[in-house]
Formats: C-alpha cells, structure tokens, sequence
C-alpha cells in the first residue's frame, strides 16, 4: 500500500465557491489499500477525501451475508494484512496445511472470521464514509 502526498501546486490558483472545496489528498477506489491509506493521513491530521463508485467499500473484497469470500480469502506471508487484521481487531483462522495442495496459499495462512468485508466495513466506520 502506498500514498503519494504532492507538494501543493505554485500554479494552482486556490479559489473557493459552493462548488469545490480544497483538500490535502484525494483517494480514488475505497477498497482495503484506499480505506488503510485514508486511514493512516487521517491519524496523520490530512485532510482526505475517498471516492468510490459502488454503493459499497471494500473493492474487490466482497463477503456473502453466508460468510463467503468472492474477494481476497487467505492471508499469509503478509505483515502488512495482518496489521490490518490487528488494527480492526479482526480474528484470524489458521488454516490447515494438510490440504497445500488444494488450497493456493502458504505456510502460516489464515483466514478473517466473517471474512475480509467486515475489516473494509470496520475501517470505513472510523472514516465516516
């Protein structure tokens, strides 16, 4: 996940009306990378604005009223995933490593119980969005 922060433009003329509002960044897409980014500048005192197209946030994570994953499924290998399992107080599910085989993941993987949909649902909370 990176954010690319720009120093304000010299040549932009900064004009307010009902129309436009000024603000430190701009995050287009409210998937997991989005809502982390919007997350971390929020902490940081940025002032952001997340646009998504969907009624929802989440992106390409998707989690079925069931508890299916349609998106992203396994983490494993991935410190920065389980941070974000760890900063919305998602619990983890390990995996069994019987089935290697079957399952394209690696050693140590785990799953979010409920999914990975309510970790995008629980960071949008903190972000008003």
């Amino acid at each position: 996940m990176a954010c690319v922060l720009e120093e304000q433009d010299e040549f932009a003329t900064p004009t307010k009306t009902d129309e436009t509002e000024r603000v430190d960044v701009v995050i287009v897409g409210a998937g997991l990378s989005g809502l982390w980014c919007a997350t971390q500048l929020h902490k940081h005192n940025y002032d952001v604005v997340l646009l998504e197209a969907r009624d929802r946030v989440g992106g390409r994570v998707l989690t079925t009223a069931e508890g299916a994953d349609l998106g992203g499924s396994w983490a494993w290998g991935e410190d920065k995933v389980k941070a974000l399992g760890a900063a919305t107080r998602a619990e983890s599910v390990p995996q069994r490593s019987e089935a290697q085989d079957e399952i394209p993941c690696g050693p140590g993987a785990t799953r979010w119980r409920g999914g990975y949909a309510p970790l995008a649902s629980k960071l949008a909370s903190n972000l008003d969005v």
